[in-house]
């Protein structure tokens, strides 16, 4: 289940909802999940107009892939969040039963907070220009970018001692 909170969460971050992906499908067909029974409506497939401009590459064309989550017609739910609520009840049963101690809460804890962390990732974008244009910088030219922004602990910068 820890490695279906994973994939779940690169889904929930990549803002696709579902669980019908390759990669979820296996973990969570035997859970009662709300994605799952929203996704019907959204598994067709693009229009033959949206084909060619894509095909074309046009930009207007590109989905917006908020667009699945502001309207739909059944609730999305949180999927790591319902799969977290499922191995907390699995850590329950394990410390009542005397299996486990209780060291396992700690961990949970940990999980929740990225839980919590991950719901505040996109409203924070990486740089000035926003989190999509390091897509089209070089690994090196990002490592740079870090250590230019990088505080020093007298609470100057590199740029000053420049």
């Amino acid at each position: 289940m820890l490695v279906t909170f994973a994939v779940s969460l690169k889904h929930r971050l990549r803002f696709e909802p579902f669980t019908h992906y390759e990669d979820m499908r296996t973990g969570t067909r035997h859970l009662p999940i709300l994605a799952q029974e929203a996704e019907s409506r959204y598994l067709k497939g693009p229009s033959t107009w949206k084909l060619i401009g894509l095909v074309l590459k046009l930009p207007m064309v590109e989905s917006n892939p908020r667009k699945l989550i502001k309207n739909p017609t059944k609730p999305l739910g949180n999927v790591p969040l319902e799969i977290l609520s499922f191995c907390s009840a699995y850590i329950k049963t394990i410390i009542d039963n005397g299996t486990l101690k209780a060291t396992a809460y700690h961990a949970q804890a940990m999980i929740e907070d990225y839980i919590h962390r991950e719901e505040n990732m996109p409203l924070y974008p990486l740089n000035n220009q926003g989190f999509h244009s390091l897509k089209t910088k070089s690994p090196q030219e990002i490592r740079e970018m870090i250590k230019a922004r990088v505080e020093l602990p007298f609470g100057g910068s590199r740029q000053q001692l420049k």
